[in-house]
């Protein structure tokens, strides 16, 4: 009785309708926007939440998700805790009509007003000796916190209370003493200390031959300003065409490279192209330019790649400023890439030398290094070159896979402007960086689940 009694409702309203009556009212269509105001800057330390407009869901619930934890997390209510500086991708969807998903940037900020100063320092220890720096935040009084840090762990150690221990003189006899805000680690100051006394004869650390004169193992937690630079944009600030001269998709950001829990981390990720000069991702890019440079020697990183069609992480040496003046720009002055990866495929990477023949055209030498079973290019790895005058070998956890020398692979030099072995006989400095696209790969990209991606490094060494 009681279907009988719906279905004859049912018919008297279609009725009704016939006769001129009303129609029933559609269902209105689901609606979910960000609330107009919302920040779109947000500061680290000060959780906040960022509001929606959701109607007509049904029932439905919201699941709140961004793209880079190492810049913040968010709760399934929407409260965002910032924990460093970076842009996030924030997404809203709901649950059950992934379609109708809503997506913003945010910018997330360290707290202004803080600045940093010595209240005891030295510039002179000896070899053996320890000495207990300390420092003070001024400008903002809940924002106390101080962290120490030294740029190279061959030569000294420090603790997280500012005592210095000096290990070796190495070939620089000297160190750089950071302080900085915990609350801020943009605000620093720093102290040069000179090294004296004797080179101690054992305990430095060796590999074939070669000793150990420079180490970051990004232990102190954040990236040392007296070992690297950080390089931005789309390449043109750096006198290269825009794609770095490889036709690549990112825009280089500090805010992409990151020093967390012992590691330095560059993270590629989809991007605000209006933002970014038209490019679709971010990622990171750093130098050790007029910082860390020698001749010759064993340079060592340990290496996690990431996965992804497109993606180009890579550990490489550039010309200082003497040889490119020497030799002439790129490829003139030579380029030593101690591994290239392509994420798409996972058990090899690449090493590689490149230079101009005799006639200034460029040219280049590489060997392919392939994983034993079992291993990938996700896992850490030991990637080393050992450069010594006239030959060049290439190691992957310390397996030899390549060799360039005058017998073997030679390389040469535009005629006028040197002999062998230039230009691979001058000083040259230490790049990391992530691309995304480009030449390398034949300009693939990566698809949607592929980013964000992470290169990961634990240390690196230069050996003499």
């Amino acid at each position: 009785m009681k279907k009988r009694f719906f279905l004859l409702a049912s018919t008297s309203l279609l009725s009704l309708a016939s006769c001129g009556g009303s129609a029933p009212e559609k269902s209105k269509e689901l609606s979910l926007s960000f609330l107009a105001d919302n920040p779109t800057t947000l500061t680290v330390g000060q959780v906040t939440k960022i509001g929606v407009d959701f109607q007509n869901g049904g029932g439905q619930s919201l699941i709140y998700a961004i793209d880079d934890p190492l810049i913040g997390s968010v709760d399934q209510q929407g409260n965002v805790t910032p924990l460093r500086s970076g842009i996030l991708s924030l997404t809203v969807t709901p649950s059950e009509d992934e379609e109708k998903a809503i997506q913003t940037y945010l910018e997330v900020k360290y707290p202004t007003g803080i600045s940093v100063e010595f209240s005891r320092k030295t510039t002179t220890l000896a070899v053996g000796s320890t000495y207990a720096f300390q420092a003070r935040v001024t400008g903002d009084s809940s924002n106390q916190g101080v962290g120490y840090q030294v740029n190279n762990h061959a030569l000294a150690s420090i603790t997280q209370e500012g005592e210095l221990t000096i290990l070796s003189k190495g070939v620089d006899e000297k160190v750089t003493v950071t302080a900085y805000s915990l609350a801020n680690p943009d605000a620093t100051a720093d102290v040069v200390v000179s090294i004296t006394g004797e080179q101690p004869t054992e305990g430095i650390e060796k590999v074939h031959g070669y000793s150990l004169i420079f180490k970051d193992d990004f232990s102190d937690g954040r990236l040392s300003d007296a070992n690297w630079t950080y390089m931005t944009g789309d390449g043109s600030a750096y006198d290269v065409v825009s794609g770095w001269g490889n036709e690549e998709q990112e825009f280089y950001r500090k805010e992409n490279v990151k020093v967390v829990d012992g590691k330095m981390i560059i993270t590629a990720k989809k991007a605000d192209a209006l933002k970014n000069k038209g490019m679709p991702y971010t990622s990171g890019r750093i130098r050790s330019k007029n910082k860390v440079s020698y001749k010759y020697g064993r340079i060592e990183a340990r290496i996690a790649c990431p996965f992804g069609s497109g993606i180009w992480p890579a550990f490489w040496m550039l010309p200082e400023s003497e040889g490119t003046s020497a030799y002439g720009g790129w490829p003139n002055s030579g380029e030593i890439d101690i591994m290239e990866g392509k994420g798409r495929i996972k058990y090899s990477t690449d090493g590689t030398i490149h230079f101009a023949d005799p006639t200034g055209a460029h040219t280049y030498r590489f060997g392919t290094y392939v994983m034993p079973e079992g291993q990938d290019i996700s896992q850490f790895h030991d990637y080393a070159v050992e450069w010594d005058e006239g030959e060049i070998r290439w190691y992957v956890d310390g397996n030899l896979y390549h060799r360039c020398n005058a017998e073997t692979k030679p390389w040469s030099v535009k005629t006028g402007t040197g002999e062998f072995p230039a230009p691979f006989d001058k000083k040259f400095h230490l790049l990391f960086n992530m691309a995304v696209g480009g030449n390398y790969d034949g300009y693939r990209m990566p698809s949607e689940d592929e980013t964000p991606a992470q290169l990961k490094v634990e240390y690196v060494k230069w050996y003499q």
